[in-house]
C-alpha cells in the first residue's frame, strides 16, 4: 500500500537535456545557448539576403524517476513479488498433495508415534486446509495490488533499473521521508524474514509429511516403540519383503535404513537432504546406496562429488517426486528358487564381487544387488543400488 502511495507521488529529479528546435519556438535565449547557435552554421538560413537562425539550441527538462531511492523501492517490490510467488506455489502444492493423503491427526498426542508425549510437528506454520485457503486468498489480493502497481507510470519508468549490489546507503530521503522510510525499513526486514528458521522448519515439516504419506502407502507401521518428535525421528515400517527405518540426521537430512525383512544383515542406507542451495550440501558418510538432494523442487542424486538432476513426472507434484525416491529403495524382481547369478543383472558383466554369500557388487558398473532366498515365500533379487553416469563437462 505504501509503495502504491509512492507511485502516485514519487520523489524525482529534473533532468536538463540540450535539444535543437525551430528558433520561432524559443521565447528567450540563454547566453550559452545563443553563443552555441551562432557558432553552428548549419542552423542558419539565408532569407531575403540576410542570414538568420532557422534552428537554435534550447533546453528540455524531463522528470527523472530512476533515482537511488526509487531503485530501493523497486528492490523491495521485487522481493515481495518473489516471496508471494514462492508461498503461493508452496500452499497450492500443500492443498493438492494433501487432499487424499496422510493426515496430521494420525499423529495425535496419544499416538504410538509419541510415547514420550513430546510436542509434534509445529502446526503454527504448517496450517490446516481452511487456514491455507485464507492464506491463498490473501496472496491473491496481494497479487492484484502488485498487478495494479505494474501498470503505473512510475513502475514503467523504474522496472528496468539494476538492483544496488553494494551496501545500501540511508540517504536523507530514505531517513526522513515517511513513506520512503517505511519501505526502506520493510525491505530490510524482508531480507531477514526470508531466512527465518520458522519458515525453514515449516518447509522441512511439509516434505516430511509428504514423505510419511508415501511410505504409509508402501509399508505398515510396526507395533513397537516409535519416536516422532520435533528433535528426534526413529520410525520403523515393514512389508512382506522389506524393513524400513526412517531416521533424522542433522536438521535437514533423513536417513532410510532398508533391510531384507528376514535377512537383516543385508541392508542399504540412503539419504534425502532438503536445502535451498547446492553450495550448502555436505556429503552423508552413512550412505551406501542413494544420496538424494532436493533443492528448489529439483531432485538430484549426489555421486562422485557431482549433482546429477533426476527426471520425474512434475505433474504428479511433490508426492510423485518422493514416491519415485522411496520406490528406488526397494526395487526387486521375483526369481527362481535355485537361481545362481554369475553376472551383473544391470550391465551383464561377470566382473562381480561377493562381500557376503548373497550380497554382490559389480566392479564394472558399480551396481549392488542381493539374492534373497532364505525364509521368504518366493525368492527375489533386490537391486540395492544402480549408479548414474557422471557426464564430463
Amino acid at each position: 500500500t505504501t509503495i502504491l502511495e509512492i507511485a502516485r507521488k514519487p520523489h524525482f529529479t529534473i533532468k536538463e537535456q540540450e535539444i535543437i528546435v525551430r528558433s520561432s519556438l524559443i521565447n528567450e535565449f540563454s547566453n550559452e545557448r545563443f553563443n552555441s547557435t551562432i557558432k553552428e552554421s548549419s542552423l542558419w538560413r539565408k532569407k531575403a539576403g540576410t542570414f538568420t537562425p532557422e534552428f537554435a539550441y534550447a533546453a528540455e527538462y524531463n522528470d527523472n524517476f530512476r533515482v537511488y531511492e526509487n531503485i530501493i523501492v523497486k528492490m523491495c517490490f521485487s522481493q515481495i513479488e518473489l516471496i508471494v510467488e514462492h508461498f503461493k506455489d508452496y500452499y497450492q502444492n500443500y492443498i493438492s498433495d494433501f487432499k487424499t493423503s496422510f493426515e496430521f491427526d494420525n499423529y495425535s498426542f496419544t499416538s504410538i508415534f509419541n510415547n514420550d508425549k513430546h510436542k509434534l510437528l509445529n502446526k503454527k506454520y504448517l496450517r490446516l486446509h481452511d487456514d491455507v485457503n485464507i492464506i491463498l486468498s490473501s496472496l491473491h489480493q496481494l497479487e492484484q495490488k502488485m498487478n495494479y502497481l505494474k501498470k503505473t507510470f512510475f513502475y514503467h519508468q523504474i522496472k528496468d533499473t539494476n538492483p544496488i549490489r553494494d551496501k545500501i546507503i540511508a540517504t536523507n530521503i530514505l531517513k526522513f521521508n515517511r513513506k520512503y522510510n517505511q519501505v526502506f525499513r520493510f525491505y530490510l526486514e524482508l531480507l531477514k524474514s526470508t531466512k527465518n528458521p520458522a519458515i525453514e522448519e515449516a518447509y522441512l515439516n511439509y516434505y516430511l509429511s509428504v514423505l510419511l504419506s508415501v511410505i504409509d502407502k508402501k509399508y505398515k507401521l510396526r507395533k513397537e516403540k516409535q519416536v516422532f518428535t520435533n528433535s528426534r525421528l526413529n520410525l520403523k515400517f515393514s512389508n512382506n519383503r522389506f524393513f524400513l527405518n526412517l531416521l533424522k540426521l542433522r536438521k535437514n537430512t533423513f536417513i532410510f535404513k532398508v533391510k531384507a525383512e528376514d535377512q537383516r544383515s543385508i541392508n542399504a542406507f540412503s539419504s534425502l537432504t532438503i536445502i535451498d542451495s547446492l553450495d550448502k550440501y555436505r556429503p552423508i558418510k552413512e550412505v551406501s546406496a542413494y544420496e538424494y538432494v532436493l533443492c528448489k523442487e529439483t531432485l538430484y542424486r549426489y555421486t562422485a562429488a557431482a549433482f546429477i538432476p533426476l527426471k520425474y513426472n512434475y505433474s504428479q507434484g511433490d508426492e510423485g517426486l518422493l514416491e519415485t525416491l522411496v520406490s528406488s529403495l526397494s526395487v526387486h524382481i521375483d526369481i527362481d528358487d535355485k537361481v545362481n547369478l554369475n553376472s551383473c543383472p544391470i550391465c551383464g558383466q561377470s566382473n562381480i564381487n561377493r562381500s557376503r554369500l548373497h550380497d554382490v557388487t559389480c566392479l564394472d558398473c558399480g551396481a549392488n544387488h542381493a539374492i534373497i532366498n532364505f525364509k521368504t515365500k518366493r525368492p527375489f533379487l533386490w537391486i540395492k543400488k544402480v549408479n548414474v553416469e557422471v557426464k564430463e563437462s
